[in-house]
């Protein structure tokens, strides 16, 4: 009922990392379910305390530990985690009824959550494929605590800043997340001298989410592959052949099915492709980039250069290593 040897596959990345299309692809081809995003802090409150957490292999965390338990055998009740809605916006408010516009988004989350319903419903007792986009921190822990097997997704810095401020909202607030960040003292001590030769408070908002990007990625790009896990550039999946790509990630999770290139191009429930083509023009920048500042563009380069990230460039829109080696 689970992958290779019992194990339970997890998909991770940053926010806006194209890992809900990874995840949506790679379920339809295996038959799997999916657990969607389970340690939201809106969405699922339990999990508020262990959202972004970071944690080491001999670390103890019972809470996150029973909870995971029964998010792996699909035995978690949560509109979010199963049928991607946020609990907390189905709930009638009085300010609904102030405007017909809030009546009318109250109105669309509804049925959004009805047409979940009726398409997730019938995968409830398949085995489950995890997705996490806040558990970048903690992944030696999670391989060490449990049977799992990890991908990692990691898209260019850009276009994640690009996309979350586009986006907005409290699911993307970085004064938030960066605070739960800095509070971690043993995290701070991963980044040697990083975070201190930065001044929150002058940083803008692209400069803030490009500071996420690093403390989330930075520890993942480097290790991935001393934790045992999978890590796969979002630009090389787009590449119509990124046939090898695909095999990697499946197989990384124990999966035995690769989806193949038509349904790859399908927009999955919660985001679309960067281009509607089949395939990846390597020139092409998904639109982020123009809307970036040559001022927001050189801040997030900056960043990228106090935390030593070699892997992307404000300069290419592909991987550093994929432009070093041709496309």
């Amino acid at each position: 009922m689970t992958g290779d040897g019992g194990a339970i596959p997890i998909i991770v990345g940053s926010g806006r990392s194209g890992t809900t299309w990874v995840q949506d692809t790679v379920a339809r081809a295996n038959g799997y379910a999916t657990a969607f995003e389970p340690l939201h802090p809106n969405a699922v409150p339990n999990m508020a305390t262990f959202s972004g957490l970071y944690l080491k292999t001999e670390d103890h965390c019972l809470g996150l530990e029973s909870f995971l338990k029964q998010l792996f055998k699909g035995q978690v009740s949560n509109t979010w985690v199963n049928y991607r809605v946020r609990p907390d916006r189905l709930a009638i408010q009085k300010s609904h009824f102030s405007h017909p516009r809030a009546f009318y988004e109250w109105l669309r989350r509804w049925r959004k959550y009805a047409r979940h319903y009726v398409d997730y419903r019938r995968d409830r007792g398949k085995p489950v494929l995890v997705k996490c986009i806040r558990a970048n921190l903690m992944l030696p822990w999670l391989a060490s605590h449990f049977n799992v097997r990890i991908a990692a997704i990691v898209r260019h810095p850009g276009a994640v800043v690009e996309s979350k401020m586009r986006l907005g909202g409290d699911d993307w607030e970085p004064e938030v997340v960066i605070e739960r960040y800095r509070s971690q003292s043993g995290l701070m001590e991963e980044l040697p001298g990083a975070h201190e030769r930065l001044s929150y408070e002058r940083l803008t908002p692209a400069g803030r989410h490009a500071l996420i990007w690093c403390i989330e990625n930075k520890l993942l790009v480097e290790r991935a592959a001393k934790w045992g896990i999978v890590l796969t550039y979002y630009e090389d999946l787009l590449d119509d052949s990124a046939d090898d790509m695909w095999q990697a990630v499946v197989e990384g999770l124990g999966l035995k099915h690769v989806p193949d290139r038509v349904s790859r191009c399908r927009a999955s429930q919660q985001a679309s492709l960067l281009t509607a083509k089949s395939g990846y023009e390597s020139g092409h920048s998904g639109g982020w980039r123009s809307r970036l500042s040559t001022a927001q563009i050189d801040e997030i380069q900056q960043i990228l250069d106090v935390f030593e990230i070699n892997q992307y460039n404000m300069n290419s829109m592909l991987p550093c290593r994929r432009r070093a080696n041709g496309p």
